[in-house]
Order: C-alpha cells, then structure tokens, then sequence
C-alpha cells in the first residue's frame, strides 16, 4: 500500500462525521480534563511526565479502540461514541502506547480535516497540532501504518506542501513538528 492510499484508506474509514472540533476538540471527560490539566501545569524539566503508567496506557487503548469501533457507523462515527473513544486513546497516547498515538493521531485527524465547518481557523489549531504530534511521533518511532498513512510524518519537519498537510497552516504543522519532536526525545534513553 502507498502512503498516499494509506491516508485515503484511514481517512475514509476514520472519518468521525460532526466530531466537535469546533468546541476544541475532545469532548470533556474528567479523564481527559484531568490528564491536559496536568500537561497544562507541569513543571519545567517535567515536560517528560505524563502521568500515565504503561498500564494505566493498554487499558486506555482497550477502552478507546473497543469505544471507537461501537461509534461505527459504516463510514462515518456517531459524534458521541467517538468522543469517548478519543479522550481514551489520548491517554493512552500520552502514556506511550505506540499504536494508540497512530491510532488516536490518524482519527482525530481525519474528523478534523473532513469536518463541515473546516476551514483552517484557530478553532481547529489543537486538535490538528495534537493529532499531527502524535501521528509524527508514532512515525518516528518506526511505527509502519504511521509512515504509511501519509508522505513524510518523519522528515525532518511537516511540510505542507501536498495534500493533505497543504490544508493545514504552517504555524500548525511546526508546532505539532516540535511537539511530536519533543515527545520523542523524552523516549530516548
């Protein structure tokens, strides 16, 4: 499979229909409430804490893709199962889980994207930085459906010259760039 067709192939059946983006993105569970919370206030040289324990991150991928496969409606997800299934698999993304930061990456990206209202502005920054972060990390770390899933997640820098990075400001894709960038470097031994 290309990287190209495997974007189309993701795209299409990760799409999360009228995901609410717009209201900045995941829903508000008290998980996820609680573990951006933390993000928001670590210290500095705590910027490698997550808060999440590798256990604490597998149940998070259980819940999240078992929820994310319920919000199924053939194409497209309910808005509500898919809520729930992304603040899951945000957790366990932040916990490390490899294919939980392609899979939360990849679908949040491709609700966003294809979201009606789209149109590139500020109330879409966090969401796209937060999936693009992700989906980079995942390719970085080798993760092959993540290298797969569009041309170049582990070049030096996002660029946005083709689709569908072309959608995305640049601001955007240099800050999921750094973000993803730095994330990597705190798995490093």
């Amino acid at each position: 499979m290309t990287r190209v067709a495997g974007y189309v192939l993701v795209l299409t059946l990760g799409c999360g229909g009228g995901h609410s983006a717009k209201a900045g993105g995941l829903g508000g569970s008290p998980a996820a409430t609680e573990v951006a919370k933390r993000e928001a206030e670590a210290l500095p040289g705590a910027e490698c804490e997550s808060g999440v324990t590798p256990a604490e991150a597998q149940e998070a991928f259980a819940q999240g893709r078992r929820l994310l496969e319920e919000s199924r409606e053939g194409e497209h997800h309910r808005q509500e199962g898919f809520a729930e299934a992304q603040d899951a698999l945000y957790r366990a993304a932040l916990g490390g889980h490899l294919e939980a930061q392609y899979l939360y990456g990849s679908s949040v990206f491709s609700a966003t994207l294809q979201h009606d209202d789209f149109d590139g502005g500020s109330a879409f920054r966090a969401p796209i930085v937060r999936a693009l972060s992700f989906l980079r990390l995942a390719a970085l770390r080798g993760y092959e459906p993540a290298l797969q899933y569009m041309p170049d997640l582990d070049a030096a820098k996002l660029s946005g010259e083709e689709p569908p990075l072309s959608e995305v400001p640049e601001s955007w894709l240099e800050e999921a760039s750094a973000e993803a960038d730095r994330r990597f470097a705190c798995m490093q031994p």
